[in-house]
């Protein structure tokens, strides 16, 4: 569109082009009671870390997924990603309690040699 009114303006031929509306969708938040049910309602141990991760952390599906246990500072709650490369930072993160006694509960149900290799990453969520 701005090209072709700033090509209008150039040959100065008048020109008026009505562009559609910017559609900004209505937001809803889900209630605190619908987002009881839908924790509820979830049968495995790893759909509830990962919701709980997510909310808590506020990390990436991809980084949540993909995260290590060498990423993970128990001692201090906290989750330190990145420093890997010269043009990425590192990111540090914490979790609370809630996601803590997940992230147990989970590392029990895994196999010990896929304890040292990651945290969550057994099934895409």
């Amino acid at each position: 569109m701005k090209a072709f009114k700033a090509y209008a303006a150039f040959k100065g031929i008048p020109l008026t082009l009505k562009q559609k509306p910017a559609w900004n969708p209505i937001r809803i938040p889900p209630t605190r009671s619908q987002l009881k049910e839908f924790y509820s309602a979830l049968d495995e141990e790893y759909e509830r870390l990962a919701i709980i991760g997510y909310a808590v952390t506020g990390l990436r599906r991809n980084a949540l997924l993909d995260l290590k246990m060498h990423h993970m500072r128990r001692e201090v709650r906290a989750i330190v990603l990145g420093g890997g490369s010269r043009t990425k930072g590192t990111h540090i993160t914490f979790y609370n309690g809630e996601f803590e006694e997940h992230l147990e509960r989970w590392i029990r149900l895994k196999k010990p040699s896929d304890r040292q290799r990651t945290a969550l990453r057994s099934r895409k969520i």
